[in-house]
């Protein structure tokens, strides 16, 4: 699987306290960016350098920890779940790919870039259906009756985070706003969620190409004399795997074309 492009949310690629920040250095931080009043979410200085120092373990910059967490009195703060999937998709040897996405069940797919080949590898997948919200005791819940798409999708996201890329927030735990309890963010971002899903092509009714397909498509290219690197770009995507059946039919065609005049 080539390496897909990325979110291009700006997220800290280490963690905060390799800047050799001092407390009082997050103090002033924090009061700056609380009295600016670009963060209407975060009522106190306080509460500003709360997000910001959680935010500083999970290896998060001072802007994305106020703008994606959310503190609760007395739990662990939540995050948003288009949050946690930008930071998956900003990881150079991680990603997620939609598998699956009903009313009834959302289905995602968890990949990882070996080190030593350097191949995109399924390390798993995550669902979650009525029948899971039925035992957790959601279904009867405001979000889930309004929003059944975007909550499976924070529950799934989450979890196979948590499950599958443990590194990625350094071993710390990590909720969704909807796992915690905190309905109101968890409606904010619901629209949110489901503009991203439905901006996938799968959705618009263009399936994606089977494994099997894919590697037809490799043998036939190599077969051909051209690279991958070519094939990307006659399609305008990174990840091949991802092709629609229509992106493959033209791929196909191009390098048939490009065998006949070389």
């Amino acid at each position: 699987m080539s390496e897909p492009k990325k979110n291009t949310l700006a997220i800290a690629k280490k963690p905060l306290e390799q800047t050799r920040l001092s407390l009082g250095d997050y103090d002033k931080i924090a009061t700056v960016m609380w009295a600016s009043g670009l963060f209407p979410k975060v009522d106190s200085k306080e509460v500003a350098l709360s997000k910001i120092l959680f935010g500083q373990a999970l290896g998060m910059s001072p802007a994305e920890s106020l703008l994606a967490l959310h503190a609760v009195p007395g739990k662990v703060p939540s995050m948003s779940a288009l949050a946690i999937g930008a930071r998956i998709k900003q990881h150079p040897r991680y990603d997620f790919r939609l598998g699956k996405v009903t009313k009834e069940e959302v289905l995602l797919h968890f990949f990882e870039k070996s080190k030593m080949t350097g191949v995109w590898e399924e390390v798993g997948q995550w669902s979650f259906d009525t029948e899971d919200a039925r035992r957790a005791g959601l279904l009867g819940k405001d979000n889930w009756k309004q929003y059944p798409i975007p909550m499976r999708y924070s529950r799934c996201l989450t979890a196979g985070a948590r499950a599958y890329f443990p590194d990625l927030f350094f071993g710390n735990p990590i909720y969704s706003h909807e796992e915690l309890g905190n309905e109101a963010e968890a409606a904010a971002e619901a629209p949110a969620i489901t503009e991203s899903i439905q901006d996938a092509e799968w959705v618009r009714g263009s399936p994606q190409i089977t494994e099997a397909e894919y590697q037809d498509l490799v043998a036939e290219a190599t077969d051909k004399g051209v690279s991958l690197a070519e094939v990307r770009e006659w399609i305008g995507r990174e990840d091949l795997r991802g092709m629609t059946l229509e992106q493959l039919r033209v791929a196909r065609e191009k390098i048939q074309l490009r065998s006949v005049i070389g």
